[in-house]
Formats: structure tokens, sequence, C-alpha cells
């Protein structure tokens, strides 16, 4: 069973939970790195962002929702669209214990974050695939990109493998994805 360290934050009330490394019982916990752990409960010791047109003007903020994401990834979601709201609120919650913004801000930055992350969701899978063909080749495998189900031994570490097999079966081995993933690296080649 995990313990847990909870601390409030003295100005605003929050609490911040830290989970113990026995915490290991199940296989998604295994794979988490120690990066969500790291976010400082005390608000004043979290990095102060800005809005930049439309954008988040730190580039770091970009890496850290990554790595919030691929930590706290417990779905079969191929896009951001399949991510539900309870989801979605909790990957904010944790966004909200690495960085702090001006108040006035607070509705503005989460549109900014939801948008960031509907941009950035199509290259994490992007990546996400092409690990999986990495880790298949390494073992001798024969990818030609035709037939997904080959990958479903080599889901990456960060996507439980039930997950990434409903991904594959469900979305990319489908004919209707394989002709929209063509006809997109044909128009990324032309423009």
């Amino acid at each position: 069973m995990a313990r847990s360290t909870i601390e409030r934050g003295s100005t605003s009330g929050s609490v911040c939970v830290r989970e113990d490394e026995s915490n290991a019982e199940s296989s998604h916990a295994r794979r988490r790195s120690n990066f969500i752990n790291q976010a400082p409960c005390d608000q004043s010791k979290r990095k102060m962002i800005t809005l930049d047109g439309g954008g988040f003007a730190d580039a770091d903020v970009s890496r850290v929702l990554t790595v919030i994401l691929k930590n706290m990834f417990n779905g079969s979601w191929t896009t951001w669209k399949e991510v539900n709201e309870t989801d979605r609120n909790e990957l904010w919650v944790h966004f909200k214990h690495f960085f702090q913004w001006e108040v006035v801000s607070d509705v503005l930055v989460r549109e900014v974050w939801e948008d960031s992350m509907k941009k950035r969701y199509p290259d994490i899978m992007s990546k996400a695939r092409a690990e999986s063909i990495k880790m298949a080749q390494l073992a001798g495998v024969q990818f030609d990109g035709s037939d997904f189900s080959l990958l479903k031994p080599y889901s990456p570490k960060w996507i439980e493998s039930s997950y990434w097999e409903d991904m594959i079966d469900r979305v990319w081995n489908t004919a209707e994805w394989k002709t929209k993933s063509k006809s997109g690296r044909v128009k990324r080649r032309i423009g």
C-alpha cells in the first residue's frame, strides 16, 4: 500500500500529495518517473510563466506538459479529444503544481494549456509509434508501416500494453487511419 505525505500550502490552502516509493504495486506506477513528485509544494517556489501570442512564453512548459502526460497516461487515448474531462482535470492539477501565473490569467492559462495539449498530442503519439517501431526493429521485426499489430508487444514504457494494443486495433491498424496518415505525410513533404 502506498503512503502519502500531505503538505498544505500556507497561503492558498492547497494540498500537495507526495506518494511514497512503495507505490510500485501497479505496473503503471512502476513505469512512472519520479518527476511528478518533484513539483514544489510551496507555491512561491513554482516557476512563474506568462503567455505570449496565444501560447506559453517559456519553451520549458511544453516539455513539462509532455512529461506530465506520459507520467499520468492511463487510457487508450490516440487523440486529445479522447482524454475524458476527469483525466484532463487531473493533468491540469499536476500542471498547476509546477507553475504559477498572475491570478487574473487563470482562465486564459487553462485555455492555452488545453490548446497546447491539443497541438502537442499528435506529435507525442507519433513519437510513441516511432519508439515502438524502433523497439520492434531492434527485436528483428520487419515493420513496413502496413500491419501495426506487429507493434503490439512493443508498447512505449509509459503506455500500458492493454492500452497500446487497443490503440493499435481501434485506430492505427484501420484502413481509414492509414489513408489519413499517408495523406498527411504527402502534404507535409509538399508544403
